[in-house]
């Protein structure tokens, strides 16, 4: 896709200029990656399946302009569950304007379709916004 930049907040070159910038004594992941999503990010997306991914779908959930940003892609196996993660977390974000999609992992095409479809949708929000001179809203 054309005019799109992805980070990945663990990366070493982000994570080492936000421990610079803050401090060693300071720097922890959890705080860097929720200021680079926070202030930097219009999209973030989020597949619920392993821990690292379940803490942060855990603490971008609860803030409403964090939570607008987020696409969380959950297996279709999962949609019926009452497990926590999909009555916490997941119910947390979606009522904090999260978008949430459910597809079968098991066919890796039809995740990088509905990928392909959420980044569009963002950029036609921001390049509308940005044409007529609107402010960002919580909704990405």
């Amino acid at each position: 896709m054309k005019q799109c930049e992805v980070t990945l907040g663990e990366h070493k070159n982000t994570t080492r200029a936000y421990a610079e910038a803050i401090g060693r004594r300071a720097f922890n992941l959890a705080d860097h990656e929720f200021a680079l999503v926070k202030n930097h990010m219009d999209l973030v997306i989020i597949f619920p399946c392993s821990p690292g991914s379940f803490a942060e779908l855990g603490m971008f959930c609860l803030v409403e302009d964090v939570a607008g940003k987020l696409r969380i892609i959950v297996d279709r196996e999962q949609k019926t569950s009452k497990g926590y993660v999909m009555l916490g977390p997941v119910k947390a974000a979606e009522q904090n304007n999260a978008k949430v999609v459910y597809v079968d992992y098991k066919h890796r095409d039809n995740v990088w379709k509905e990928i392909k479809e959420l980044v569009l949708e963002v950029k036609a929000r921001k390049r509308k916004r940005r044409l007529l001179g609107v402010k960002k809203n919580v909704r990405g």
